[in-house]
Protein backbone atom coordinates (compact mmCIF):
# COMPACT_ATOMS: atom_id res chain seq x y z
CA UNK A 1 0.00 0.00 0.00
CA UNK A 2 2.90 2.21 0.40
CA UNK A 3 4.41 1.94 -2.79
CA UNK A 4 0.81 2.72 -4.78
CA UNK A 5 0.60 5.49 -2.29
CA UNK A 6 4.33 6.94 -3.29
CA UNK A 7 2.96 5.88 -6.72
CA UNK A 8 0.02 7.96 -7.23
CA UNK A 9 1.79 11.10 -5.72
CA UNK A 10 4.91 10.83 -7.34
CA UNK A 11 6.80 9.80 -4.81
CA UNK A 12 10.79 8.14 -4.87
CA UNK A 13 12.10 6.92 -1.69
CA UNK A 14 14.22 9.43 -1.50
CA UNK A 15 11.89 12.29 -1.94
CA UNK A 16 9.95 10.85 0.41
CA UNK A 17 12.34 10.05 3.27
CA UNK A 18 12.90 13.85 2.51
CA UNK A 19 9.04 15.32 3.01
CA UNK A 20 8.28 12.82 6.16
CA UNK A 21 11.95 13.67 7.75
CA UNK A 22 12.87 9.86 7.93
CA UNK A 23 16.46 8.64 7.33
CA UNK A 24 16.88 6.52 3.93
CA UNK A 25 17.33 3.54 5.78
CA UNK A 26 14.12 3.59 7.55
CA UNK A 27 12.14 4.42 4.79
CA UNK A 28 13.73 1.36 2.65
CA UNK A 29 12.73 -0.90 5.86
CA UNK A 30 9.19 0.41 5.54
CA UNK A 31 8.91 -0.72 2.26
CA UNK A 32 10.34 -3.48 2.71
CA UNK A 33 7.55 -4.48 5.21
CA UNK A 34 9.84 -4.19 8.47
CA UNK A 35 8.79 -2.40 11.83
CA UNK A 36 8.65 1.26 12.09
CA UNK A 37 7.93 3.23 15.02
CA UNK A 38 4.66 4.56 15.25
CA UNK A 39 5.76 8.02 14.97
CA UNK A 40 8.00 7.10 12.00
CA UNK A 41 4.80 5.46 10.30
CA UNK A 42 2.73 8.90 11.80
CA UNK A 43 5.68 11.07 9.63
CA UNK A 44 5.33 9.08 6.21
CA UNK A 45 1.84 9.41 6.62
CA UNK A 46 1.83 13.59 7.18
CA UNK A 47 3.84 13.54 4.29
CA UNK A 48 1.92 11.00 1.85
CA UNK A 49 -1.37 13.10 3.07
CA UNK A 50 0.01 16.38 1.94
CA UNK A 51 0.37 15.90 -1.25
CA UNK A 52 -3.22 14.76 -3.63
CA UNK A 53 -2.64 11.93 -6.16
CA UNK A 54 -1.79 12.93 -9.23
CA UNK A 55 -4.37 10.19 -10.77
CA UNK A 56 -6.26 6.78 -9.46
CA UNK A 57 -5.27 3.41 -10.27
CA UNK A 58 -8.79 2.97 -11.87
CA UNK A 59 -7.51 5.54 -14.40
CA UNK A 60 -5.09 3.17 -15.46
CA UNK A 61 -7.87 0.30 -16.50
Amino acid sequence: MLRTAMLTRGFTPDTLCSAAGVAHGTMYNALSGRPTRLRTARRILEALTAVEPAFLLTDLV
